[in-house]
C-alpha cells in the first residue's frame, strides 16, 4: 500500500485486498499484476497466518520489487526519488489509525447511551 500512496492512489480502507487490485487496476492498468497477485498472499497472511511460510514471505517481497519496478519504471528517476522521501504512506497510517480509533469511541459513546 505503501508504494500506491506515493503514487497518490488510497483507496478506501473498507475494501478487501481483491477490491484494492481491481481499483487499482482501473487506474494503472497492467502495472497492478503485482498488487494482484499479493491479493491472494494477503488475505492468507490476515485470516490463516500459520499457512505462510517462507516462501510465501520471499514471494509477497519479489511482487513488492516488481510493482515498484512497474510505478517506476526507469532505473533512477525523479518520481522514484520523491517516493523514497514522500510522508504520504506516514500520514495515510496515521489517518486511518485516527479514523480508526474515532469510530471506536462514536462506538463506545452509543453503547451506553
Amino acid at each position: 500500500m505503501d508504494r500506491l500512496t506515493e503514487r497518490g492512489i488510497s483507496p478506501p480502507v473498507s475494501l478487501t485486498f481483491h477490491e484494492v487490485a481491481g481499483h487499482v487496476r482501473t487506474i494503472l492498468g497492467e502495472a497492478a499484476n503485482p498488487v494482484e497477485a499479493a491479493a491472494e498472499l494477503a488475505t492468507t497472511a490476515i485470516y490463516a497466518p500459520e499457512r505462510i511460510d517462507q516462501a510465501a514471505a520471499d514471494q509477497a517481497w519479489e511482487l513488492v520489487a516488481q510493482l515498484g519496478t512497474a510505478l517506476y519504471p526507469g532505473r533512477v528517476s525523479a518520481a522514484r526519488l520523491r517516493a523514497l522521501f514522500d510522508p504520504r504512506p506516514l500520514w495515510t497510517t496515521w489517518s486511518v489509525a485516527r479514523q480508526r480509533r474515532h469510530a471506536g469511541e462514536r462506538l463506545e459513546v452509543g453503547r451506553y447511551r
